[in-house]
């Protein structure tokens, strides 16, 4: 002997369950949802964050390369004493780094007049040692393909009444007396 109110009770109980389990695969299919536009948002901006890391990087390296070549131009380089630093110092002259170099020889050059101060470029084996030309016995300065443009530069600078050769090899001269 069935009861019916138990009956109905039953049916009605078995449509609400069947009531809240759709309830609940709807919520599980939202949350499953949201979760994976989260995923995808999170990797857009991660991928943008490691995106500007990386130009951010490259940057800083630049900056740290600028400021090394700087604090080496600034220290150990000048006066120039010997060949083999006048070579190095050609290699280390390039596009991107030249301008430091012609001011720190331009600041060097404004100490004193310039056939005095330019001795603070150049080291006194050096300027007997060399011309610009290589005339007389003396090797050529011109050889030196990125240090003597920027080297002239600085001259025009300092003392722009004459061209840059010839106030330097007068510079010179008068330091070989």
């Amino acid at each position: 002997m069935e009861n019916p109110i138990l009956r109905q009770e039953y049916t009605e109980l078995r449509r609400e369950v069947e009531g809240i389990k759709t309830s609940v695969e709807e919520l599980r299919g939202d949350v499953m949802a949201a979760l994976d536009n989260m995923s995808k948002t999170i990797k857009s901006e991660l991928s943008f964050v490691v995106d500007k890391l990386g130009t951010q990087s490259a940057y800083l390296k630049q900056i740290a390369k600028r400021d090394a070549t700087s604090t080496e131009a600034q220290g150990s380089t000048f006066p120039i004493s010997s060949e083999e630093d006048l070579m190095g110092v050609d290699l280390k002259i390039l596009p991107e780094n030249r301008h430091i170099y012609i001011t720190k020889m331009k600041e060097l050059l404004l100490q004193a007049t310039l056939s005095k101060s330019i001795k603070s470029v150049l080291g006194e084996e050096i300027i007997m040692t060399h011309n610009i030309d290589g005339i007389v016995g003396k090797k050529r300065l011109k050889t030196y393909a990125s240090f003597f443009p920027a080297l002239l530069d600085a001259i025009s600078l300092v003392d722009g009444t004459q061209p840059a050769e010839k106030t330097l090899a007068k510079a010179m001269l008068l330091r070989k007396k």
